[in-house]
């Protein structure tokens, strides 16, 4: 893409999310991180933050990098173990088992198919705490947003294996449940680790 059209596409994220030039300038000031570049080598825990840009080469970036190919959007990242989750930049709406089958043949946007699962529920539930920022990231690039609706996880329920908790973007916690045959919406996460 050639820097005209780059800036025509920014110009249309701009028009499309409803902030003003002034409201994005103001933000971006309050926020210069979000324009750090950090490749895979060079990373310190201090520069990764959920709303990022996660790399197929491993480099992370708040900004949008053409050249590069963006596997996902940071969910978490824990400083002191170096390591996040990501989501990957599709979903679907399937039941449990449908989901796990899609993950295992999941070979898009730079991952193999063994990187990516449904997420456990507490996983989720960190995840959605930095939702807004999720959202950002996926709007700036034209990809799917996240729903406002209740989300399949990995987790089923100790007394009933047929049964997996489900986690929507505003619940504090996981306490509602959903038999494996129902659908649901779906949306992968991948681990990565800073080095």
């Amino acid at each position: 893409m050639e820097k005209e059209e780059k800036l025509k596409a920014l110009v249309s994220c701009v028009k499309s999310s409803g902030f003003s030039w002034e409201e994005i300038i103001a933000y971006l000031s309050k926020n210069p991180a979000l324009l750090k570049t950090v490749g895979p080598d060079e990373a310190t825990t201090d520069d990764v933050c959920p709303g990022m840009y996660y790399y197929s080469d491993g480099t992370v970036s708040a900004k949008v990098l053409p050249e590069k190919q963006i596997s996902g959007v940071i969910g978490s990242f824990s400083r002191y173990e170096k390591t996040g989750l990501a989501f990957v930049l599709r979903e679907a709406v399937l039941t449990w088992d449908n989901a796990r089958k899609w993950f295992s043949a999941y070979a898009f946007d730079g991952l193999q198919p063994w990187q990516v699962s449904l997420p456990t529920s507490s996983d989720l539930l960190d995840m959605f705490r930095h939702f807004d920022e999720i959202q950002e990231a996926l709007l700036l690039i034209n990809r799917p947003l996240l729903r406002r609706d209740h989300y399949l996880t990995s987790s089923t329920w100790k007394y009933d294996p047929n049964l997996v908790f489900i986690i929507a973007p505003w619940d504090n916690y996981a306490d509602m449940l959903i038999g494996k045959k129902a659908e649901c919406c779906v949306r992968g996460v991948f681990a990565f680790k800073m080095f």
